[in-house]
């Protein structure tokens, strides 16, 4: 049998006053293009799922990155405040 380890990395790009979810990294909205380099050939093989206050500004970070040439990026639907209801 084949087993597989898969590693998400839970990044947060709120501005720190929006809430938090554990074990996340944070790297605020408007810094990321400017920092870009934070995501190496290594998230590659792992899933990256991006989130901000309500989705927006995840999806739209996930879409630089995927036109970045990054792979498995993701955006939490709905973002903190859907996350934070459940």
């Amino acid at each position: 049998m084949l087993s597989m380890i898969l590693t998400i990395i839970l990044m947060d790009l709120l501005t720190g006053v929006e809430g938090h979810i554990n074990g996340s990294q944070h790297i605020p909205f408007t810094l990321l293009q400017k920092n870009i380099n934070v995501f190496t050939s290594q998230e590659d093989e792992k899933i990256c799922v991006l989130y901000c206050q309500k989705g927006m500004r995840s999806k739209k970070a996930a879409e630089w990155l995927l036109l970045a040439g990054f792979k498995n990026i993701y955006s939490l639907k709905g973002g903190f405040e859907a996350w934070s209801t459940r």
